[in-house]
């Protein structure tokens, strides 16, 4: 560990000197303009919301009450140095019994100290206190929060670039034994990574390492009924951008990626084969659960005003994951092809895409998908009030795993396939504007639970068209909305149909101080079953606005559910928030 410390040191204070050199003399003329700005200056704003909720027909599936405060404000010293700090805190939902006030106050003190950070910036030095999240690349770190520090060095002048952040990437979760909630345990996790960049935008070059290990001493003892694992992973990656010539651009990202699945199994013998992961000393350990895999994706665009074409490619290994990143996508290879066309001063707009993708690539799997990917997209502005656009494509879109337990896996639904289509007409006026909407949403999707065996559950058809119409009556600061839907959907020998229309008031009153809405909404479903249910939802909500300062709103939602064979009890759901923001 000492190891480790004593080279991010080095590298950092190397980085920074090169970088600040380039700019001393942007300093000096700072320097001597800053008698000139206000010395100290603040602004932010506190955000306060109350939640309350009843149902009637069936037990309540949220707590009755909840609240959440978020704070934020930002000092400037000399109209140069900004501190930004940000409060996010809430009672996460938990469930009240005996208010114990000691208990309380060191709960709150605890959770404002976890979720507080702020990122002070002068010129091209940004430093990240506390809870941050920075962005290095999707297959290396990306977003995750960090509990810590950091900086980013960007000089205007420098080709020099800089950021690095340690700190806990995702706390420790004890196993919850009273209120049986869906929450698995998880072992405190630390990481470290730094990001160099060198040369401009046109011309560079970027080099990332990232390392993160989950802490042994998190738990006494963890049952293995959990099968929860300590895990460690170390990433290399290096990035290009290269302008090849005036229209002809390179993009490509290599990572290679280490991953350790469980840090208390023995060391491996190293029996011949060579990798620099094993000459690394304290930083990282080959151990028998370690797995060494790799991610590249490149991308080659020609383009010029109007029109573009690109060929990419991407290719991560089966066991290819990343600690500190929730968008990596592995087991898969896919070379595509991407055009964009303007036409007549940019009226008609066409795209597409079309390759091949595959996936099974150890050959390890007893099923391997691999088919032609395609997709089209085409908006065509008729004339100035009349606006048409469609498109079609089947690639796969995958989910984030849940935020409230970090998970190192991935479950995604396949959209197969996908058609769209709108036609827009718009009808200005000095008074008034009324504006029509036609809609058709066309998918075949189908459930992938198993990632990593691509195990296929569920198919469905999903059929859904609507029609919109909207009028505006400028003087009198309101508005009007009309909607109809119809939606059908097929899945497994089941057909199931739903049908019905929401309408919506919007009102300034006041001079514009206060903003209230109305809407309400009414859906019948049916199945070919003969099942039948129905739908009714009212909403309303009020914004107040007290000088510059002060904002308070109020949203009521009622919900009534009922069964039309009734077989079952009717279900009504009522619910509140209260809000209060403050601006200085």
């Amino acid at each position: 560990m000492r190891t480790k410390k004593i080279i991010v040191l080095l590298f950092c204070t190397f980085v920074t000197n090169a970088s600040l050199a380039q700019d001393v003399e942007a300093l000096v003329k700072d320097a001597k303009n800053i008698t000139k700005a206000k010395p100290f200056t603040y602004n932010g704003g506190i955000n306060t919301n109350l939640r309350f909720y009843n149902a009637w027909g069936q037990q309540n599936r949220r707590p009755p009450f909840a609240w959440s405060i978020n704070a934020s404000i930002n000092f400037t010293f000399f109209g140069k140095i900004n501190m930004p700090f940000a409060i996010n805190f809430t009672d996460k939902g938990k469930k009240y019994s005996v208010y114990n006030p000691k208990e309380k106050a060191q709960e709150f003190i605890k959770g404002l100290l976890s979720k507080t950070g702020f990122s002070p910036k002068y010129k091209a030095i940004t430093l990240h206190i506390g809870d941050r999240s920075m962005n290095f690349s999707q297959n290396t770190y990306s977003g995750v929060r960090f509990y810590g520090i950091g900086a980013e060095i960007k000089p205007k002048k420098s080709a020099v670039g800089f950021a690095f952040f340690t700190g806990r990437l995702s706390k420790k979760i004890d196993p919850d034994t009273i209120n049986d909630l869906p929450v698995k345990p998880a072992y405190k996790r630390k990481s470290w990574g730094a990001k160099i960049d060198i040369g401009k935008k046109a011309q560079k070059v970027t080099l990332i390492a990232f390392h993160a290990i989950d802490d042994l001493n998190s738990f006494d003892s963890l049952s293995p009924v959990y099968g929860i694992k300590p895990k460690e992973n170390l990433i290399f990656a290096i990035t290009t951008q290269n302008r090849i010539a005036k229209k002809l651009n390179l993009k490509i990202e290599y990572a290679s990626s280490a991953l350790t699945e469980d840090i208390r199994v023995p060391r491996r013998d190293i029996d011949g084969g060579f990798t620099y992961y094993n000459n690394l000393g304290e930083i990282f350990q080959t151990l028998l659960s370690t797995r060494y895999s790799r991610a590249l994706i490149s991308s080659l665009k020609y383009g010029g005003r109007g029109w573009s074409l690109a060929a990419n490619y991407k290719y991560v290994d089966p066991s290819y994951r990343s600690l500190g990143s929730f968008t990596v996508k592995n087991d898969i290879e896919a070379y595509t092809l991407a055009g964009q066309l303007a036409l007549l001063k940019g009226k008609i707009n066409l795209g597409g895409k079309f390759g091949t993708e595959r996936n099974n690539l150890d050959q390890n799997l007893s099923l391997t998908m691999q088919r032609l990917i395609y997709a089209a997209n085409l908006s065509y502005a008729i004339t100035p009030r009349l606006m048409f656009s469609g498109n079609y494509s089947n690639f796969n879109h995958s989910t984030a795993p849940s935020i409230i337990n970090f998970a190192d896996t991935v479950k995604l639904m396949q959209v197969n396939q996908s058609q769209n289509y709108s036609l827009a007409y718009n009808i200005p006026a000095q008074k008034f504007n009324h504006s029509f909407n036609l809609n058709a949403a066309i998918q075949n999707t189908s459930d992938i639970q198993d990632y990593t065996d691509y195990q296929t559950l569920n198919t469905t058809e999903v059929y859904n068209y609507s029609a919109n119409y909207a009028l505006q009556i400028k003087q009198a600061r309101a508005a009007f909305t009309f909607s109809g839907l119809y939606t059908t959907v097929k899945t497994a020998g089941n057909i199931n149909q739903s049908k019905g229309g929401a309408l919506g008031l919007n009102k300034q009153f006041f001079g514009k101080k206060l903003t209230s809405q109305f809407s309400s909404a009414y859906l019948q479903v049916s199945d070919n079953a003969g099942n039948r249910s129905q739908n009714l939802n009212f909403k309303f909500s009020n914004r107040f606005r007290y000088g510059k300062h002060h904002s308070a709103g109020l949203n009521l939602s009622l919900l009534m559910k009922s069964d039309l064979n009734k077989t079952q009890n009717k279900l009504t759901e009522l619910q509140a928030n209260l809000k209060y923001a403050y601006v200085f």
